[in-house]
């Protein structure tokens, strides 16, 4: 019966050049799988961040329709108050007080300061008032600070 062949697979002895071959090819195909093991870890630890990445977007944007509040980054100026030695921090856009702190001792110097210069600018102009000028305080003080001493009569 030739026209029906049986073939199987059966064990059959490899020759020398044979193991060397299939020696080398099992050498191959364990460096390859090392490489396949840290290209997965290197991608799962990407995907791992991705995975975290999302979650945390998910809980902010939970959040936000939970309480129906974002944060943001809002301009804030500061308001000192030196009669009650305190400092208001307020939001510019709405002008909320947003908490409030005490003056620290070197803000209380600057206030000296600027409250002596204010008032040295309130009576330049008690003085302007009082002489009939019109011009403003600042345009003013060049004048006086160009001048030695009494008043320049031309400012009329």
């Amino acid at each position: 019966m030739r026209g029906d062949e049986l073939v199987e697979k059966l064990p059959c002895r490899l020759t020398s050049t044979e193991k060397a071959h299939r020696a080398d090819d099992l050498a191959r195909q364990l460096a390859r799988l090392d490489e396949l093991r840290v290209q997965k870890a290197q991608a799962a630890r990407v995907i791992g961040e991705s995975i975290k990445d999302v979650e945390k977007t998910i809980a902010g944007l939970s959040e936000q329709v939970r309480t129906g509040v974002e944060r943001r980054e809002v301009e804030l100026a500061e308001r000192p108050d030196y009669a009650l030695g305190i400092v208001h921090v307020y939001r510019t856009d709405t002008g909320e007080v947003v908490r409030t702190r005490g003056i620290e001792p070197a803000e209380r110097q600057q206030a000296l300061f600027d409250e002596a210069e204010a008032e040295a600018r309130r009576a330049r102009d008690i003085k302007l008032v009082s002489h009939g000028w019109t011009k403003p305080a600042a345009d003013v003080a060049e004048a006086d600070d160009d001048k030695d001493d009494g008043e320049d009569s031309s400012a009329h």
